[in-house]
Formats: C-alpha cells, structure tokens, sequence
C-alpha cells in the first residue's frame, strides 16, 4: 500500500479521528438518527471539515465547517462534487480508481470484518474559488446494514496546504488484515484493466524500466508507431501531459 510521506507529522490529527470514531460508537450513531447533533460535539481543530456520505442513497447527509474550508455550502457539497468534481485535472484518474476500488468492497461488504478500517488520502481539491489545497481526507465507516454492507461513510477533512504538499495522490488503508489489502488491490486491479488495455500495461511496464521507445518495439515486436500510439492512449486515458505524468498515475495506484 502507498505510504503518506511526512505522515508522521499529523499524528494529532489522526488522534482527533480516532476520537470521532470512538465517539460514534459510545453514541451508537446512525446516519438515519439525530446525528447531526451529535456530530456538532465533536471538536474541530482551525483547517478541519467534517461529513457524512450516504451511498445507499447517493446524497451527502451531513457536513460542518466544510464552507470553512473549499467555500462550498452545504447544498453545493453534494455526490457529484465530492466524487469528481472535487479533485484536479491530473489526479481524477487516480482519485476515481481508488474510491471506485474502497466503494465496491463496501458494498459487496468487505468491511464486516475490518469494523476500524480507516482510508487516508492526500490529494488536491478544487476551492469554490478556484484555485486548489492540498488536503488530508480520512474517511472511515459510518454505518453498515446487518449483512456488513457499508451504508454511509464519515469523512474529515483537514486543509494541510504549504504543510503537506504532493504532486501526486499519496494514500494508505489502516485497521486492515491481509485479506482484505488483497481484496483491495485485486479490485483496483480490475478496475485499472478496465481502463488500460494488456498492450498498453505491457508497454507501461517497459516505460517504467526507462526504455525508450525505439527498444520497447523491439522487446515488444512491434513497430515504433504502435508503442507511440499506445503511450499516446495511455497519456489521454490518464490525462497525463507527458511519460513523468503518467509514471506518477502509475506509481499512485501500484501499477
């Protein structure tokens, strides 16, 4: 799994989820009760938002200090825009690969046996005005049904722009076993092959080795158009600008 770099220096920050989530269990909190009362005990430090997405009816159910944050309010800061709209050009590849991966397990109910797991993220979003932070998203958990099945999700937010800062989305899963790191990477395998075709995988497989593509033609038996065009697809399909860009997407998801 990826690993945050400079993740150490946040450590107060995953307290203060922990706390959340402790919290939610000592209040038995549903999405479907008074939660949003509940929720507004919960201590916020300066740069922090908070959320609740529910996936079994699409629709973000709660939000506080998000406005604080990316300047969107609380009708503005729907599915949509927390899904896509939300991230930058370069990383929205990257970004719906990972959460279409987290999201699936979800609700096939992966998570019944991993009750604490928690999904970091480190990725930019787009202000209401614009321009982009770098923001820490730790999403865990809300609520399940009887079967396992993630119902809805709690996120917080924390703007650690100037602090935290990547070119790249960087992530990690904690409160995990084996298994489901497995599972995990098997779905973002699937969805990664749904994207980028076996050509193309095999030609990204020699582009990270540094080959040109002069000798990935020939490794590959191909001519040189062809491994252009490939590379060509793969730079669209990623929205990469260029071979560094398309590493980086490919770092990003363990390719």
């Amino acid at each position: 799994m990826k690993t945050l770099s400079g993740f150490r220096q946040f450590s107060s920050l995953i307290d203060n989820y922990q706390y959340i989530s402790s919290l939610k269990k000592e209040l038995n909190l549903s999405a479907d009760s008074d939660s949003g009362t509940s929720l507004r005990d919960v201590v916020l430090l300066k740069g922090q938002g908070l959320y609740v997405m529910n996936y079994a009816k699409n629709e973000v159910v709660y939000t506080r200090k998000i406005k604080d944050i990316l300047g969107y309010n609380s009708s503005e800061f729907n599915s949509k825009l927390i899904n896509q709209d939300l991230f930058h050009p370069k990383q929205k590849a990257v970004m719906s690969i990972l959460l279409s991966s987290a999201i699936k397990l979800g609700v096939e109910g992966s998570y019944e046996n991993t009750p604490d797991v928690r999904f970091i993220l480190l990725y930019k979003a787009k202000h209401k005005e614009g321009h982009y932070l770098s923001i820490l998203r730790q999403t865990g958990i809300f609520e399940k049904d009887d079967q396992g099945r993630m119902i809805s999700v709690f996120s917080m937010l924390t703007d650690v722009t100037g602090v935290m800062e990547s070119e790249q989305v960087e992530w990690r899963l904690e409160g995990i076993n084996k298994d489901f790191e497995a599972e995990m990477e098997r779905k973002m395998s699937d969805i990664i092959q749904e994207v980028f075709t076996a050509s193309e995988l095999k030609v990204l497989n020699l582009l990270k080795k540094g080959m040109t593509t002069k000798q990935i033609a020939t490794t590959l038996h191909n001519s040189e158009f062809t491994i252009s065009t490939h590379r060509r697809n793969m730079l669209r399909k990623s929205n990469s600008r260029n071979s560094r860009e398309l590493l980086l997407f490919a770092e990003s998801l363990g390719i």
